[in-house]
């Protein structure tokens, strides 16, 4: 049997619906937590990095400071895909490279860029109206 991890993932992107239907920011936090723990477990370290995260809204200077809506640092203008960005670089691939020696710079660098992908895929964008 196999079994599918992906209701965080499904919550996200419900939440993210209903911000393109509603143009605003409105989800249970409980399902969502839930949804995480489901996909993980209520471990301490879990359970208490579920107090920090949020789905909201974060205005962004470069992009003529329209919204991004995501998964963000709570109560601060912080969106986990800028932190995952910061994160692609030499140093990190260093230490990616002394865990998995079988890897090469380019492939650590792959995995990198294909995380910052993944967290930027699971936000909206406010357009120009």
């Amino acid at each position: 049997m196999i079994e599918k991890k992906d209701d965080f993932i499904r919550e996200i992107l419900n939440i993210s619906q209903s911000v393109i239907e509603k143009g605003k920011v409105d989800y249970n936090v409980e399902k969502f937590k839930e949804s995480f723990f489901r996909g993980s477990s209520h471990s301490p370290d879990n359970l208490e990095s579920m107090n920090y995260i949020e789905y909201g809204a974060v205005r962004i200077k470069y992009l003529e400071n329209r919204r991004v809506f995501g998964l963000k640092v709570k109560d601060k203008d912080v969106l986990l895909s800028d932190i995952i960005y910061f994160l692609e670089s030499e140093e990190i691939c260093k230490m990616i490279q002394n865990k998995f020696p079988e890897l090469t710079v380019k492939e650590s660098e792959a995995v990198q860029r294909v995380f910052t992908v993944i967290m930027s895929d699971l936000e909206c964008l406010e357009l120009d109206d």
